[in-house]
């Protein structure tokens, strides 16, 4: 959601909190599926690459808890 602010006559966009807290999900939210490609990557390689599935484990937790972050932020607007 956005305010129209009227300066000098003239109108500007203001933006809003819930507009900052949703861009930032949105950024979160891509980041998340960009790590979902890449634990995808190593799943299909863990047969060819062993240390696949260290990474996987590493990574597994990070990807869940950016979307638990989204969610708190999406629960927030």
């Amino acid at each position: 959601m956005t305010a129209c602010v009227i300066y000098n006559g003239q109108s500007s966009k203001a933006v809003t909190l819930e507009d900052h807290i949703l861009e930032a999900t949105d950024d979160i939210l891509r980041l998340s599926a960009g790590l979902q490609s890449f634990l995808t990557l190593l799943e299909l390689q863990s047969d060819t690459i062993p240390q696949g599935i260290g990474l996987h484990a590493l990574l597994l937790p990070l990807k869940q808890q950016l979307v638990d972050t989204a969610d708190r932020l999406q629960a927030l607007v």
